[in-house]
């Protein structure tokens, strides 16, 4: 995507009616950048072969960034909560993907982005939360490599993150476990240099 085009992307998100204010959108693209850097520095060092199947970097890196668009129309009272969600609450934040993909397709009309392009990084904010085991949102449709990769490092830099739910990082172990149980080892070898001492 050309430099223009990714601006023009965000400007326009920013602007999309939601239920967040600025800084927590800007805390949502900040988020999205820090997913987005660790995939480009493992996708530079994996086998072609793998980084083949991921698709290009360009559209991995744009799938990390906008991944988590949608939770701008979740409300913050839900994106905060120090407590567990009720299943009323889990039901509006599974839409995050949904409504992310929307945005995104919104966002980027008329931006001179690829459709390709385009069409490809709003699968990735769809599919973000599904597993290969089948587990997550929307659950198993198909194999797809880019999908887990995202939502691999995804889930690993909010497990480092501190959030409003867990007042510290989660540890090398529980990562570890939480990782291995969901995403294919192909994968999670390309990570271990990423994880905390």
């Amino acid at each position: 995507m050309a430099v223009g085009g990714a601006f023009y992307v965000k400007t326009r998100w920013m602007s999309m009616p939601g239920t967040l204010r600025a800084d927590e959108r800007e805390e949502i693209l900040r988020h999205g950048k820090r997913v987005a850097m660790m995939a480009a520095d493992i996708y530079e060092k994996l086998p072609f072969s793998l980084s083949n199947e991921l698709g290009p970097l360009a559209t991995v890196m744009d799938g990390a960034i906008y991944h988590d668009v949608g939770k701008a129309r979740i409300p913050s009272a839900i994106l905060n909560k120090a407590g567990y969600l009720t299943e009323e609450e889990w039901t509006l934040m599974r839409q995050h993907p949904i409504l992310g993909m929307q945005d995104y397709l919104a966002a980027s009309r008329d931006s001179g982005v690829d459709a390709v392009h385009r069409d490809r990084v709003a699968q990735l904010i769809l599919r973000h939360h599904e597993r290969k085991d089948g587990s997550g949102y929307y659950g198993f449709l198909e194999d797809d490599p880019g999908v887990w990769f995202i939502g691999m490092l995804d889930m690993y830099t909010a497990m480092r993150e501190v959030r409003v739910y867990r007042q510290e990082p989660m540890s090398k172990e529980s990562i570890v476990t939480q990782l291995a149980a969901t995403y294919p080892e192909a994968f999670l070898r390309h990570l271990k240099p990423y994880l905390p001492s």
